[in-house]
This record gives structure tokens, C-alpha cells and sequence, in this order.
């Protein structure tokens, strides 16, 4: 039986560059909507909880999972053929947790445009 780590799921996606993190303070992320959908974690357990997969027409993905970035992701409501620009901004320790913050622009297919800076 071959090792988790030799399968080759796991070796494209990590060769890939499929995922988008966002770690470092000034990190981007930016694409045109190609698909909304659901990524659940720790399905079953005392843990679960849902986070929002966006897929870019890129095919690259961002796991939104930080509580203030899906709350502004549900504020502006973007959706598919959207462009949307979400940056890293500022992280802040807090004991054991650490807490996030993005600037998120949201340009619609009509132009319209709105932005979202949780440092302001």
C-alpha cells in the first residue's frame, strides 16, 4: 500500500499551486469567480465547521475560513464572474488565537465596486 505522502493526489496539489494561502501580512489573492461553494472541516465531530471555497477561472482556490473574512465575504456577496481582491492586512495574537484581518474589494459585473478594510 503506497504512503499517504507518495499519492498522487497529494503530490499535485502540492506541486500545483492550486491553493492560495494568504500567511504573511501584504499576501493577495485576486481572480475573476468561477464557482462558489462549501468546504466543510471536522465533519461529525464537536468541531465542525464550514468555511467558503472559492474557485477563480484561474482553476486556483482560497479556503475562506477566518471568521472576519467570511463575515465580509457574506457582506459584499460577491458572485460568480465577479472580480474580487482579498489581502492580507494585519494579524494580531491574542493569547493562544490569532486574529485576522483583510481588505477585500469586490468589483461586480456591472463595475460597481465596494471594499471592506477590517483595519479602518
Amino acid at each position: 500500500m503506497p504512503n499517504f505522502w507518495d499519492d498522487e493526489e497529494v503530490q499535485a496539489a502540492v506541486t500545483s499551486g492550486q491553493f492560495h494561502k494568504l500567511t504573511n501580512v501584504g499576501d493577495v489573492v485576486e481572480g475573476d469567480i468561477a464557482k462558489l461553494d462549501k468546504r466543510k472541516f471536522d465533519e461529525g465531530t464537536s468541531k465542525e465547521r464550514t468555511a467558503i471555497e472559492i474557485t477563480f477561472a484561474d482553476e486556483s482556490i482560497l479556503t475562506a475560513g477566518q471568521v472576519k473574512l467570511m463575515d465580509t465575504l457574506v457582506q459584499l456577496r460577491p458572485g460568480v464572474g465577479d472580480h474580487i481582491r482579498i489581502e492580507l492586512a494585519d494579524i494580531e495574537k491574542r493569547g493562544s488565537k490569532t486574529l485576522k484581518s483583510f481588505k477585500v474589494t469586490h468589483t461586480n459585473a456591472d463595475g460597481e465596486t465596494f471594499t471592506v478594510d477590517q483595519t479602518a
